[in-house]
Order: structure tokens, then C-alpha cells, then sequence
């Protein structure tokens, strides 16, 4: 499963995420709401859902850190989706 937060980029935004979450890739980019250009932040995190145990943690962390950038850094609106994903044609490449 990959869960993404689509939001108004900080520059401190990774120390938001990172108290609750260790792994995550964090994408900085040009975003518009109500007409306006911000710059806007895609977090994603990837777990895998053969990991019951893991799965679940993350599942109950997700909306803590949604509401963490929302309160810290005073957001009207933040987006999450959810991305199912084959593991089977996925490859992770480690040294």
C-alpha cells in the first residue's frame, strides 16, 4: 500500500513527518489553490500489507500526521490517497 499527503510545502515539514514516521519520501513542488501558486509537498509512504503488524501502525499514524501539519502549520486542507500496489512487480534495491 502506498499512502501519499498532498500539502503546502515548509521547510520543516520532514521534522512534522519524521517524529511519527522513519521512512518516507518527501517531493517538493509547484502547487495552486484557490488560484493561488504555493509551493506544495507529496509525501509518500510505502508499506507493505503482507506486514499486518506494520500495516496497521502506519494505518493509525497516517491520520496523526495529517493532523499534526494541519495544526502546526495552519492548513485549511491537506489530500491523502491511497495507492494499492502489486509487491510481486515491485523491486527495492538496497546495498
Amino acid at each position: 500500500m502506498e499512502f501519499r499527503i498532498y500539502t503546502q510545502y515548509f521547510p520543516d515539514l520532514h521534522k512534522t513527518i519524521s517524529r511519527r514516521i522513519d521512512s518516507f519520501t518527501l517531493l517538493k513542488g509547484t502547487g495552486y489553490w484557490k488560484g493561488g501558486q504555493e509551493d506544495s509537498a507529496i509525501v509518500i509512504v510505502r508499506v507493505d500489507t503482507a506486514d499486518a503488524e506494520e500495516y496497521d501502525r502506519i494505518d493509525t499514524v497516517i491520520p496523526r500526521v495529517i493532523n499534526d501539519i494541519l495544526v502546526k502549520h495552519n492548513q485549511h486542507a491537506v489530500m491523502l490517497t491511497e495507492h494499492d500496489l502489486n509487491w510481486e512487480n515491485e523491486m527495492l534495491f538496497t546495498l
